[in-house]
């Protein structure tokens, strides 16, 4: 089996790799038939970005604090036999396309989220529509807060967990709609949403 060790930003050395160094033929990720990914759950979504369009499989080895998008092994486990065996599952990505004030339009894929966030100490108020229809009770109402996540499965166990958002099972098919400290409406909530969802946020000031 062909394989691609990539690592966290910080390029730490794991004792872990001179293990998988003799259990594998190690290329570059182009190359590879899987890429093994040695970190965090901040160094899965960094790698992700990068080969995500390659359609090839990612393992994550946990050597970070929580690992949730990882798998944990110790380190005399058969690591060769516990990566045949492992069930793939797709994780789909969020494409996000932003206009900004400019007129410019930038597009992104995004593994864990796409969100606003304030750079006042005022509250932003957006304008929140779900395939062209407001989520809100009125057209005219807007949701104002610290800013708004619009969350992956694979993403929905960092910002949106810490901000209190759903957390959803990695073979779902939906999104979470996550406020962060919602002022107005009061009793907007996080939202569960079909993973084909063309959310549009408009940021009115």
């Amino acid at each position: 089996m062909k394989i691609a060790i990539l690592k966290g930003r910080d390029k730490t050395i794991y004792p872990i790799e001179a293990t998988l160094k003799k259990l594998f033929h190690v290329v570059s990720p182009t190359e590879a038939e899987i890429l093994l990914i040695l970190g965090g759950d901040g160094t899965m979504p960094h790698w992700a970005r990068s080969y995500a369009n390659f359609g090839i499989p990612f393992y994550g080895i946990n050597r970070g604090t929580y690992g949730f998008l990882l798998n944990d092994h110790a380190a005399d486990e058969n690591l060769a036999l516990a990566i045949e065996q492992a069930e793939f599952v797709n994780f789909p990505l969020l494409e996000a396309e932003v206009e900004l004030n400019s007129g410019e339009v930038k597009t992104a894929l995004a593994f864990n989220d796409v969100f606003t966030k304030t750079v006042s100490a005022q509250a932003s108020n957006h304008r929140i529509l779900i395939n062209g229809l407001s989520i809100l009770e009125r057209e005219e109402d807007v949701f104002a807060g610290d800013g708004l996540i619009i969350c992956t499965p694979g993403g929905s166990t960092a910002y949106n967990r810490a901000a209190g958002g759903i957390i959803i099972d990695h073979k779902s098919d939906s999104l979470c709609l996550t406020p962060v400290s919602a002022f107005q409406p009061v009793d907007f909530r996080p939202q569960l949403l079909p993973g084909d969802s063309v959310i549009t946020v408009q940021l009115l000031e």
